[in-house]
């Protein structure tokens, strides 16, 4: 059986500085966080389902206050004026057995180098911090968020682009977000977009357009590192770690036993008494899933078509500007363009009074930038004869809306589990640039996993030793993990959709995650009119044969 973990050195480190090297002497604060609460960790889906939107990572602690190190009105403290949103934070810990080089273990690339290795728990940064001053709480609770956090409230604005891949529209978002190259992991789109662009939008309503486009399956999420990672919608039926199960956990320890002193000779590579390692979880809660039965999934399209040469904006009034004034004007016609040609006098605009120069940057897109520029006295710009009182025009070929379409999943409704609430609809709320064979391609990849039962498992794991503890720290959204628990009768594989972490006293770690059922099943016929448990198709040989009386 697994030794107990005898080095677990849990760490909390932050920034005060900000110059990411966390090597301030007041940046280790592991010393002064509570363990009452400890450490709490929150990452993935916002809950168990693949249907459940991304969210941001978060983690919170509790810092010891007594000597009002931690005041934000405290002159005196190392980290005055530094206690603010924004500030990197690290939780990670050492563990693991020391073990002398060249011992007579064989060096595998999993083991840490002499036994001993530190983990990331969570990358974030301060969101909030808030003190509480009653004698014997006087604490600093910290709240903090993943960097993740920042694409929320960061406007972006990416230029017209036409048939791109899911993919490289993440890439160009975090390349206007600023998100760092090396802390990204995307994997290739499955869907294209006929077009696609972004004018001033939060970075992350426009990230969780691109996940609901690329369909079921899809998933976006920040680790413990703060790498971000989007997988495409097949990612979970070809990456190994999603087809093959990563651990198999028990509802108890599993064993064959045999009698002391069996016919069986000793070899030190057997169990005593045939005891095996096994991982086992501390508790376990089962959703049927009924409720997010969907039979039918519906994706609202839009086609458009490149238009002529006509006006596509205007300033809107007359344009008056002193002697040498410059007045820069923002263009944002209805419908994206192409084409667009620069303002010309008296096609685009007469000038009434002065003189003027007008330049334009941008021709294609869905933003043009207008520099007007008086002479030296000043000038009034008007509308074109035709429509003098509208201003200053551009002229460009529109990308207008020809037809718009609601595409429908075309899979047959095969599964009888709908029966009891009747056929629901899944709209997919993913960005409307899509022809339809795209559209129905993701409206497809929904309906035919979510027009059956798929179960949600939430499993606790207490960090007792190497073998859970590294699970702990190992597993991450989309890893396959294999189940079995003999009250519920699951016998079955799971994908892990979201995962908490607690760091308690005495460095004790403890995690859950919330999974959902995988799309193949795996030890037996799960719903289906005959058991194979005892059956003669069952074999005795596999992992879930290691069942104990």
């Amino acid at each position: 059986m697994s030794s107990p973990v005898p080095v677990v050195n849990p760490r909390v480190l932050i920034d005060w500085v900000g110059d990411g090297a966390f090597a301030d002497p007041a940046s280790d604060v592991t010393r002064d966080t509570a363990a009452d609460p400890g450490v709490e960790i929150d990452a993935g889906r916002d809950g168990a389902r693949a249907l459940n939107p991304p969210k941001v990572p978060a983690a919170s602690f509790e810092l010891r206050n007594d000597t009002a190190r931690y005041s934000h009105e405290n002159p005196a403290s190392p980290v005055y004026q530094r206690i603010k949103p924004g500030v990197p934070v690290q939780v990670q810990a050492r563990w693991g057995a020391v073990r002398l080089y060249r011992s007579p273990g064989l060096y595998r690339a999993q083991l840490a180098y002499r036994g001993v290795a530190v983990w990331a728990f969570a990358t974030s940064r301060i969101d909030e911090t808030r003190q509480t001053t009653q004698l014997g709480q006087q604490r600093l609770a910290v709240s903090t968020l993943g960097a993740s956090s920042t694409l929320v409230g960061r406007a972006v604005s990416v230029p017209l682009q036409q048939s791109i891949n899911t993919a490289s529209v993440v890439v160009m978002l975090l390349d206007a977000a600023g998100w760092p190259s090396d802390r990204r992991n995307i994997a290739t789109g499955d869907t294209t977009l006929l077009w696609w662009w972004a004018d001033e939008k939060s970075c992350w309503d426009a990230l969780l357009e691109v996940v609901a486009a690329e369909g079921a399956g899809a998933a976006l999420y920040e680790d413990a590192a703060g790498v971000l990672h989007f997988e495409n919608r097949n990612y979970r039926a070809v990456a190994v770690r999603s087809v093959q199960s990563q651990a198999a956990f028990y509802d108890s320890r599993q064993a064959i036993g045999v009698p002391y002193r069996a016919a069986r000779l000793y070899r030190a590579d057997r169990p005593y008494r045939g005891q095996p390692v096994s991982l086992t979880f501390t508790d376990l809660a089962y959703e049927p899933g009924w409720r997010s039965l969907y039979a039918r999934a519906t994706y609202s399209t839009n086609r458009r078509a490149l238009g002529t040469l006509q006006p596509v904006w205007s300033a809107g009034g007359d344009i008056v500007l002193s002697a040498n004034q410059t007045r820069t004007l923002f263009a944002r016609p209805q419908d994206p363009f192409q084409n667009a040609v620069s303002p010309v006098v008296t096609t685009d605009y007469q000038v009434t009074a002065g003189s003027v120069t007008v330049s334009m940057t941008y021709t294609s897109g869905f933003l043009a930038i207008l520099t007007v520029t008086a002479g030296a006295a000043g000038c009034t710009v008007t509308g074109p004869a035709a429509t003098p009182t509208q201003g200053l025009q551009v002229r460009a070929q529109p990308l207008s809306i020809v037809s718009q379409a609601v595409v429908q999943s075309t899979v047959a409704v095969t599964s009888s589990d709908s029966a009891y609430r009747g056929v629901q609809t899944l709209d997919v709320a993913g960005w409307p640039e899509v022809d339809v064979p795209m559209a129905e391609a993701v409206c497809n990849s929904w309906a035919s996993r979510y027009q059956v039962q798929r179960p949600q498992v939430t499993l606790s794991v207490y960090g007792g030793d190497h073998d859970h503890f590294e699970q702990l720290v190992r597993r991450e959204v989309s890893d396959r993990i294999s189940i079995r628990e003999r009250n519920t009768g699951l016998q079955a594989d799971v994908w892990i959709e979201s995962k908490q972490l607690s760091i308690g006293p005495a460095g004790h770690v403890s995690g859950t995650w919330a999974c959902e059922k995988c799309d193949a099943f795996f030890g037996y016929v799960w719903d289906g009119g005959v058991s194979l448990w005892g059956g003669s198709d069952y074999d005795p040989s596999n992992q879930w044969a290691k069942w104990g009386s």
